[in-house]
């Protein structure tokens, strides 16, 4: 059957020649399933069970997953908890891999906390909460997310936090040395003049709204700053003042800054709807990881565009750019936004949104191989076991097919695109 194309945060992730994992839980029977599992508070208690694969398809194509279904507004206390082989860290066995698919798509705090069994059956909370290395966005196809954990750490026992009610399927829990892959970002621009550059666009809150629209509708008439392009980015905002409430989210973006794409450039423009007299002077915020401290431009006045620039530093993790401004019920505007390495003035660059994944690629599995397909320049091949063992490797320009006995396989293949991974049964 062939295979759909897996998105860029497992490919991120794929397993690496010397990856080994120091356990693997699959829930396909009793000895690779948790030692047990309980229920912290605030889930359905039926609602956890071990079922048979929804979505046998792309990085998983196991038979059995967990599932469990969180209440809304969960609490940071609450979800199931996971009795797994007590471990302790090291500088290089410290990722925990998780697989998660949700019944909806929606992006959330996902958490997992650390926790020790204690031999009267309860747990010890080692405080430790550990979010996704890349963005917790969940969608209704298996992601891998990767939790990175300090050295040094005991535990035998998670707990799994989602912040949001939700069906969630979890799967393929391991704790590994393979380092998550993550790529640099290179430079691009998105000016909206076109409808296509909508796409990864979404509203970060409860309310509002987020659309592409004319440089002439209102308010942005009542600016005397100009702004000479057709279309924008409109953006309606219920309370900028907390990341998790407003903003314009962009997530077709991952990975971290290079001299080449540090500074960010946009155009803004907002208009408080309840006037307030002391707010006339405010800067574009960014934050580019949840929780997290924004980046921020210099100040300017409401009711005109103004083209800033903001230094993201060098080696920065970018998980998405969320923009919104520090002020009460907003209309904002976005346009002309580029990553580039001037910071003085924009780079010329083409105006394409950015995409680090290798859009063309098909793994078809059959018999005794599996034919990759969409090649169209060099690209590196790697066939590793489902252990991490590397099994081959090979440069190759065009469409190939590998030969491969019956069983599981984690191909990857890498181009000047990005990177792609996918988990393949050959029968």
């Amino acid at each position: 059957m062939k295979k759909k194309l897996i998105i860029a945060c497992f490919a991120l992730y794929c397993i690496t020649a010397s990856a080994t994992n120091a356990y693997f839980y699959d829930f396909e029977s009793p000895a690779t399933s948790p030692l047990k599992i309980t229920n912290s508070g605030w889930l359905y208690p039926e609602s956890l069970n071990i079922i048979d694969n929804p979505v046998q398809d792309g990085i998983n194509a196991s038979g059995k997953c967990f599932t469990f279904e969180a209440q809304n507004g969960i609490e940071w206390w609450g979800g199931p908890v996971l009795s797994l082989k007590s471990m302790a860290t090291t500088e290089t066995t410290r990722y925990l891999y998780v697989q998660i698919l949700a019944e909806d798509d929606f992006s959330s705090n996902f958490q997992i906390g650390l926790f020790n069994d204690n031999t009267d059956g309860t747990y010890a909370d080692l405080g430790i909460n550990l979010v996704p290395v890349s963005s917790a966005t969940f969608t209704t196809k298996w992601k891998e997310f990767c939790f990175k954990i300090d050295p040094g750490v005991t535990f035998s026992a998670i707990r799994l936090q989602p912040w949001i009610w939700g069906v969630f399927y979890i799967d393929n829990i391991r704790l590994s040395d393979q380092a998550p892959i993550i790529p640099k970002l290179t430079p691009f621009a998105i000016d909206f003049e076109k409808e296509a550059q909508s796409a990864g666009w979404s509203i970060y809150s409860k309310e509002g709204q987020v659309y592409r629209t004319t440089t002439n509708e209102d308010p942005f008439t009542q600016s005397t700053v100009i702004n000479a392009s057709d279309s924008c980015l409109r953006v309606w905002i219920t309370n900028g003042m907390w990341l998790d409430y407003g903003g314009a989210k962009y997530s077709n973006i991952y990975g971290v800054t290079t001299e080449k794409a540090r500074y960010l450039h946009a155009r803004y423009f907002f208009l408080s709807n309840e006037d307030h007299p002391d707010q006339y002077n405010l800067p574009l915020r960014v934050f580019t990881e949840a929780n997290d401290t924004p980046f921020e431009s210099t100040s300017n006045v409401r009711k005109e565009w103004h083209d800033v620039t903001i230094d993201l530093g060098l080696g920065t993790l970018i998980k998405f750019l969320n923009f919104n401004i520090n002020d009460y019920w907003v209309t904002m505007g976005l346009d002309d936004i580029q990553l580039d390495g001037n910071p003085n003035e924009r780079e010329i660059l083409p105006t394409a949104t950015h995409n680090p994944i290798i859009s063309s690629l098909t793994f078809i599995p059959l018999n005794n191989s599996v034919l990759i397909k969409g090649i169209n320049r060099i690209t590196s091949i790697s066939v590793y076991s489902l252990t991490g063992s590397l099994l081959k490797s090979m440069v190759i320009n065009t469409s190939t097919s590998i030969s491969l006995p019956k069983g599981f396989y984690i191909i990857r293949a890498i181009d000047s695109n990005g990177i792609i991974a996918n988990k393949i049964l050959i029968k």
